[in-house]
């Protein structure tokens, strides 16, 4: 997030908007206690769906018009564009994007499906925004189909204006390499040239859709936080169930558990492990080292080959990987 330097600002006339922000650092704080700036991109997409309608239809659309267009998640987005009532040249905004598709998540089933519906958005007439952090989080495969990307500049707290910068986006697939162009307009003082968009101004969409998509943006992030929780909950019960020779063996690489194996069937020489194994006797030896390293009794082993109590005083800051 940087600031960029504003060549001019036309009067759109008086809009009413509101600056939504904690006082004097203008932020807000999540109750997981992550810090997140006010971007501006979620509201600033609220207002150019808002406008394209007006212009589309020439009249404002109503609460409860846009509130079908704004999804929070994947299923519900499918479901929409999957909807046999679906009308051409609708627009759509998808809020949060990368909680469902992002490069993390990139061999899920939802996120091969919106590879593939983005695939059929041409057929579909579909305008769609999709609002991330950063592009970082848009799996490649969905990347190279989009068009245009908004960045979030600047926020003008005075003007309560989000600055954004348009770029098209052109994916070169012989070199496999995306390209970024500044939006061209007709030239307003040289005929027949044309003139490049630096950054553009938007306002707050209407009170009466702020409000409505602060409610469905609250609803969407609390069932959110509330299944991380539980999954955070479920993983920690999990871990406090393992004993600690499970622990063990989970923190141990193939090649010291092999190494345990051999000991446990009551071959301890390394020449002889190295020669089943078809390597050297110095790696068996750092295998070795490495188990110690761990805090295993290694010359128990070696007198009750069937003993399973050979961990010892476990130290678990101890973690060698060789």
């Amino acid at each position: 997030m940087y600031a960029t330097k504003i060549k001019s600002i036309k009067s759109l006339g008086k809009i009413q908007t509101y600056d939504l922000h904690t006082p004097k650092h203008h932020n807000f704080l999540l109750d997981n206690g992550i810090l997140s700036h006010n971007s501006g991109k979620s509201f600033a997409s609220v207002t150019i769906i808002y406008w394209c309608y007006v212009y589309m239809h020439g009249k404002p659309p109503t609460v409860e018009d846009m509130k079908q267009h704004w999804f929070f998640t994947g299923k519900s987005f499918l479901k929409r564009m999957n909807n046999p009532a679906l009308k051409k040249k609708e627009l759509n905004l998808w809020d949060e994007m990368g909680t469902a598709a992002s490069h993390k998540t990139h061999q899920s089933l939802q996120n091969r499906a919106i590879s593939w519906l983005v695939q059929t958005f041409r057929n579909l007439e579909q305008l769609v925004i999709f609002t991330v952090p950063t592009l970082a989080y848009v799996d490649k495969s969905v990347r190279n189909l989009l068009h245009f990307q908004l960045e979030t500049r600047n926020i003008l707290q005075k003007d309560k204006i989000c600055i954004i910068k348009p770029l098209e986006l052109q994916y070169q697939i012989r070199m496999d390499k995306m390209y970024y162009h500044n939006l061209l307009y007709p030239s307003e003082t040289e005929k027949g040239m044309m003139d490049e968009v630096d950054v553009v101004g938007i306002p707050l969409p209407p009170p009466e859709f702020v409000k409505a998509y602060e409610e469905m943006s609250w609803e969407f992030k609390s069932k959110l936080n509330k299944q991380i929780q539980e999954m955070l909950s479920k993983a920690e019960e999990k871990e406090n169930g393992i004993s600690d020779e499970e622990k063990f063996w989970r923190r141990c690489t193939s090649n010291q558990k092999m190494v345990l194996d051999y000991y446990r069937q009551g071959i301890v020489s390394t020449n002889k492990i190295a020669e089943l194994e078809d390597t050297s006797a110095s790696n068996v030896s750092q295998y070795i080292r490495s188990l110690r390293n761990k805090g295993v009794n290694m010359d128990n082993i070696k007198k009750y080959p069937r003993k399973t109590d050979f961990l010892g005083n476990l130290d678990e800051k101890s973690e060698d990987t060789t």
